[in-house]
């Protein structure tokens, strides 16, 4: 199992994997990671920042990245695959059916109502509050999520398909009882049948 990277977008994080993890406890220990390196940088941050001196732009700058992480952090544990705390409710719910393709299945829904419940959100704001902007980026924030929760069952659809049928091909390339060399002998035979059939003849 690999981590390759992690995509960034400006309210949140996604982990990139080069592979799917084995067991639900590296799926659940690798989610956790994510936020809490984010805990843990927006807390010395928002310290360096307690410590600082009084409105100074420096003060203002490490409060501002502490809030901005522990944000981070906060969101990430929303349980919407493929968010991190998706990926551990995918992690507990594998843990408790045994079946990855169902802890997908349920993470990934629970994603879509996430999903659902910021677009939502972010239509109020913008007829309720009047904030353009913000009820916009809810909205934005909300598709994501949607596209990114459905392309995860598709993705894992998809490779069920071509595991099929790489199971069908290679059941019509391979016999059906028998080695290869157990079917050579009544050929074998055969010929030699026919051979001794031949001198009979001839004689």
């Amino acid at each position: 199992l690999w981590l390759s990277g992690r995509a960034r977008y400006d309210l949140g994080g996604v982990a990139q994997l080069e592979s799917e993890p084995r067991k639900p406890l590296h799926e659940i220990a690798i989610a956790l990671a994510g936020p809490a390196m984010s805990f843990a940088l927006g807390g010395l941050f928002w310290s360096l920042g307690g410590t600082a001196g009084e409105s100074t732009l420096s003060r203002e700058g490490l409060l501002f990245l502490g809030r901005v992480n522990l944000t981070l952090a906060v969101f990430n544990l929303a349980p919407g695959f493929p968010l991190d705390g998706g990926r551990v409710l995918r992690g507990v719910v594998w843990a408790a059916t045994g079946s990855f393709a169902r802890a997908t299945r349920i993470a990934s829904g629970a994603g879509v109502a996430i999903a659902g419940l910021l677009m939502l959100a972010g239509v109020g704001l913008v007829f309720a509050a009047r904030d353009l902007f913000g009820g916009l980026w809810l909205v934005f924030l909300g598709w994501f999520l949607f596209s990114a929760s459905r392309s995860a069952v598709g993705a894992m659809e998809l490779e069920r398909l071509i595991g099929v049928q790489r199971r069908d091909q290679t059941r019509l390339h391979l016999p059906e009882t028998g080695s290869f060399g157990e079917q050579d002998e009544p050929l074998h035979a055969g010929s030699v049948d026919c051979a001794r059939g031949a001198d009979d003849r001839s004689g």
